[in-house]
This record gives C-alpha cells, structure tokens and sequence, in this order.
C-alpha cells in the first residue's frame, strides 16, 4: 500500500521544521517544483507525464527512501 500527500502540504510541513533535515526535506520538493514548471512551459500533456515517469519519478523514489530510514519511520514531521 503507497500513501499519497500533496506536495504543496508537504513543502509547508518542511519549511517548518527548520532543521538540518527540514532543509533537505525542502531541497527534494524544490526539485520537483523545478521540473513542474520546465514541464508546464515547454511540453504538452502527453509528453509531460512521459517527462514525470522519467525525470521526476527517481527523486519521489530517492524522497520516500530517505524518510523512510530513521529517524522518520514511525514520527510526525
């Protein structure tokens, strides 16, 4: 089972940890932020879910490995 939250949430959760690990947190939305924006200027619909599965997919990867190592299994933001 994969739970799903709306990274805007968890970007604002983030910012308020002002932390060590709160910068971090911050750093793996922002680059998703990034591509979003490359996406919505330059590909259509189609291509950009292509672009998603492709460049963004491995950093969501690489954002839930990271929180799911201690110390976050198991704690609140």
């Amino acid at each position: 089972m994969s739970f799903a939250n709306c990274w805007a949430h968890i970007r604002r959760y983030w910012l308020k940890a002002d932390s060590k690990n709160g910068k971090i947190g911050l750093e793996y939305c922002d680059q998703l932020y990034r591509l979003e924006r490359q996406y919505k200027l330059h590909l259509s619909l189609g291509k950009r879910r292509k672009a998603q599965q492709k460049q963004s997919k491995p950093i969501v990867v690489k954002f839930q490995e990271w929180v799911d190592k201690p110390p976050f299994f198991g704690k609140t933001p």
